[in-house]
């Protein structure tokens, strides 16, 4: 790139003209000495952005001319409406190489990559031959059905037809059969699985529990007090494979579980709550996730009010007297998430994923951040930004709009 300044020295101007009738104006500016990519903006007298005229362009967007890069705004603000008579002026930035890199999804252990559909809630769980599960959720594009596998861990799309084809129904038992219990699975070697309520003191806990054929109760898995409740069990009779969904309004909790083999002084009969977790996948809402000490929350505030991250600019040779900081924000702004000037000048795109909460923190040195974006309000995703140091404001003047 040749810099204007290499031909110009320190000169820097800017030239502004107005047509009565398109209200067209045209303008010209030197570039700071920095390679690099610029947005520009239009500011009202009160140094509002009204206009994003260029965003994260490179030099070849502009026209070059003798006295520098060319452009020209069509007097309208970002609605395309007119912008009303007065003085505006315009100011810019160029931003150098930045790496923006996904750091972690959380919250939603579902998604595994940028690409994968986003799991927001599971509605249905069933037995899908010897050890598979069929799932339906409702994801980012609809509802979809799914293979489970435990032991590999692959999640698959299947259909309605491969759950309908393979399903069987069946009758709970007597003893099984009354309200207390809320899920009824047939397991093997002729035993029920159920999720069900029992006294335990003068209070009733949820437990998953084996029985016999004839009632016998065998083994129990408690229901931990920090988890949402359990809501449905599912069990194959060919297999000691069991599924268990624990939910409430907020949460999921999706387990296979195997239980584990007796002690070798423990009685065959005797109840066990030793288990082997095979597949573990948890979800929880986190459209207003927040932060405490530091520490990413699924719910937090309903207003994240954060303080804009702010940045020492490369000094400007050719205007000394511009801006030397710069404070930044995050922007949900056309398509996705940018990285913005406080006063709402998108700067990068981070993530074209469509955000509902956005939030911008340090890193862990200068010139770095982390970003953070809830998508559907199911998951939020993480990105780490370095570079921010490479960076230079610019002023192209003032002009009257007739």
């Amino acid at each position: 790139m040749k810099y204007f300044h290499h031909i110009f020295l320190c000169l820097f101007f800017a030239v502004a003209t107005a047509s009565a009738q398109d209200r067209t104006v045209q303008f010209m500016f030197t570039p700071p000495p920095l390679e690099g990519k610029f947005s520009i903006g239009i500011y009202n007298a009160q140094g509002k952005v009204i206009r994003a005229l260029f965003t994260d362009a490179s030099p070849s967007s502009f026209l070059i001319g003798l006295n520098g890069y060319q452009v020209s705004w069509d007097g309208k603000d970002d609605s395309g409406k007119p912008a009303p008579a007065g003085k505006y002026s315009v100011r810019g930035y160029i931003l150098g190489a930045v790496k923006i890199e996904g750091e972690a999804f959380h919250f939603n252990d579902w998604v595994t990559a940028d690409d994968a559909p986003i799991l927001e809630r599971i509605q249905e769980i069933d037995s899908l031959g010897k050890e598979d599960l069929f799932m339906k959720a409702k994801t980012s594009s609809g509802v979809g059905v799914f293979d489970v596998e435990a032991d590999s861990g692959e999640v698959r799309l299947t259909s309605e037809a491969a759950h309908a084809a393979g399903k069987k129904s069946v009758a709970p038992p007597p003893f099984l059969n009354f309200p207390e219990v809320l899920s009824v699975a047939a397991g093997k070697d002729h035993t029920w699985w159920a999720v069900l309520s029992r006294p335990d003191g003068d209070k009733k806990v949820l437990v998953l529990g084996q029985f016999s054929a004839d009632g016998t109760f065998l083994r129990e898995l408690p229901h931990p007090a920090d988890e949402p409740p359990f809501a449905k069990v599912v069990t194959n009779p060919d297999s000691s494979l069991v599924w268990v969904l624990s939910q409430d309004e907020t949460r999921q909790i999706l387990r296979a579980l195997r239980p584990a083999a007796a002690a070798p002084d423990q009685k065959a009969d005797a109840a066990s709550s030793d288990w082997d977790v095979v597949f573990e996948r948890k979800n929880e809402s986190c459209a207003n996730f927040g932060f405490q000490e530091g520490k990413i929350l699924p719910n937090g505030q309903k207003d994240l009010v954060l303080a804009p991250l702010k940045l020492s600019l490369i000094p400007n040779e050719l205007e000394p007297d511009v801006a030397q900081s710069a404070s930044l924000k995050p922007l949900a702004w056309l398509n996705g998430g940018w990285l913005a000037t406080s006063d709402g000048l998108p700067l990068r795109r981070v993530s074209a994923a469509p955000s509902s909460r956005l939030a911008l923190l340090p890193g862990d040195k200068p010139g770095m951040a982390r970003w953070y974006q809830a998508v559907d309000g199911a998951v939020v995703e993480e990105f780490h930004i370095e570079g921010l140091e490479k960076m230079a404001a610019f002023d192209a003047g003032e002009f009257d709009l007739p």
